[in-house]
Parts: structure tokens; sequence; C-alpha cells
């Protein structure tokens, strides 16, 4: 994670995405350096290091569905955290990817605004993005925005657990989905996507944010023919995850 310019201005008004579904090796070794060498990230890195004691409420909830491999994934975010094991990111479920998200959104966020709570008027966030935003915008000093981001870790890998359940309750081919997050930049952009949504009744759109110029996408099936299509257009869009009918 690059290193912020302590004379760069604040934010006033902060703006959280959807969940980052694509990470490398070099973005996690940078974050995993970031939280053990910035210690105004220490939250965070203790935040991650708890998450294996969630593992006996996800049992409850998702009884053996996830097995011994939501509890491994819980461990390893931890085990990042300490710095004792580097992670590849093809193996990633939303556990992984929800987690990770809001602690480099939150981590950003510190890295940049510091202690310059009150200097932010509007925090809103999309997706999971909310849960970093609500830790922003509920915290009166810097005791609550630990508490409250801590939270929005916790609730980020509870989500993340969830889904990954649902998603594998669809194991039969062809019965899984890819969920971007379109960017219309003009009006020629908006007429392609309008025309891709009338001819493509496999896909449909869970939200539209910014006066219909970004909606969220979710193929239904066939999933890489609708999504390729996308993808090989002048559309800017943001992968949020595959394979899941739910998306955070």
């Amino acid at each position: 994670m690059p290193s912020v310019d302590s004379t760069r201005p604040k934010y006033r008004i902060a703006l959280f995405g959807p969940q980052k579904a694509e990470w490398t090796i070099d973005r996690l070794t940078d974050l995993q350096s970031a939280l053990s060498k910035d210690a105004r990230l220490s939250n965070l890195r203790e935040s991650l290091c708890t998450l294996p004691s969630l593992w006996p409420l996800l049992e409850d909830i998702c009884g053996t569905d996830l097995g011994l491999t939501g509890a491994s994934k819980l461990q390893s975010l931890s085990d990042l955290a300490s710095g004792s094991v580097a992670l590849d990111p093809a193996g990633f479920s939303n556990i992984e990817l929800a987690a990770l998200t809001v602690v480099s959104q939150v981590a950003h966020w510190i890295q940049v605004q510091g202690d310059a709570l009150d200097q932010c008027e509007v925090a809103q966030g999309f997706c999971i993005g909310f849960l970093s935003a609500a830790a922003i915008s509920l915290s009166k000093d810097l005791a609550t925005f630990d508490r409250y981001a801590s939270n929005a870790v916790r609730l980020a890998a509870c989500l993340g657990a969830i889904v990954d359940m649902e998603n594998m309750s669809h194991t039969a081919p062809g019965d899984s989905a890819i969920t971007m997050s379109v960017r219309c930049k003009n009006q020629t952009d908006r007429t392609h996507l309008d025309t891709y949504l009338e001819n493509s009744p496999e896909v449909t759109y869970s939200s539209s944010l910014l006066l219909h110029q970004a909606l969220t996408l979710r193929p239904i099936r066939p999933m890489y023919h609708a999504s390729r299509i996308i993808m090989s257009s002048p559309l800017l869009y943001h992968k949020i995850a595959k394979g899941n009918y739910l998306h955070i």
C-alpha cells in the first residue's frame, strides 16, 4: 500500500465501493506491510487477528456447509495480519474478499485522513462499502472509530461466509453467476448498456446509482457468455464476485 503525502488535502466526501474481487500478490503484500509497519493501522491488524473467534458463531448459522474451509479461511486472514503467511489470492472466496475489501478501504482512509474525522462531511458506501462508510459516519472520536471499524471488518467476514454458503447450493453445471459493477461515462455508453440489457434476458441489474450512470449487474446464465459481452464493450466495468447469486 503506497504511503500518502501528509500534505494531501483531507476528504470532505468519502465514497466506498463494492467488494473487490480481483487481488494480486503484490497488492496483498503491500497491505500486509502496511498493517505491520503503520501503527495507525494496529486496530485493523488486531481485528483481522481475532477473526477465527467468529467461527463458532458462523458454524451455528451455516451448519457444516462450509466445514473446515471457513475456519481455515478466517485463520489465514489472521495469519496474514500477523505477518506469518503470504496468501495466494487465487483461492479466495467471499470470506477473504469481503474482509480485505473493508480493511483496505479503512486503511486507505486512515492513511489519508488521520484523526481528522470531523473534516469529512459525508461518507457513503455501496454494497460492502456501506460498512466502511458507517464506521466513519457514526464515529465521534478515535475510540468509537476503532470500535466501529473493527465491527465492520468482522461483519464483512460474516457476510462473506453467508454468501459462500449460499453459493455452495448452486452446484449444477452452469448454475452460477458473475456480478459486476458497470459505469456509463456518457449517453452513448448508457444506450449501449440499455440495448444489451434488452437483448439479454439472463441478465438483471440489482441497483442503480448516481443518476442511473452506474449499475450493478447480475448475469445469471450463461454466465461467461454474458460477461464476455460486457468485457468486450467500451463500458467501464468492475467484477464484484463470480459464482454468486448474492453480491456484497
